[in-house]
């Protein structure tokens, strides 16, 4: 078995399996994430709420998610998903 290792801002660093990270200021963890972007928070993996989403949309399409998500204080995750819902 590995041990699983983050950075000190609660980032994924990864997962060794022979030894220890020459980086000594990694921190150990009990459980890898789910999800690679996610950050350690409060003894669980959480999502990241600066994790940056690549949408397949316009230059322009991109800035008007970004404006809105600052605007209105939701996630670009959200606005994707309301985008999706709506297609249907």
């Amino acid at each position: 078995m590995g041990k699983h290792f983050m950075r000190q801002d609660g980032t994924f660093a990864g997962t060794f399996v022979d030894g220890e990270p020459k980086d000594k200021s990694l921190i150990e963890v009990p459980v890898a994430p789910p999800d690679g972007r996610m950050v350690w928070d409060l003894g669980a993996w959480r999502q990241n709420p600066n994790a940056k989403t690549e949408f397949a949309l316009t230059p322009e399409m991109n800035g008007l998610v970004k404006f809105l998500a600052d605007r209105f204080a939701i996630t670009p995750e959200q606005i994707a998903s309301a985008i999706k819902e709506n297609a249907k």
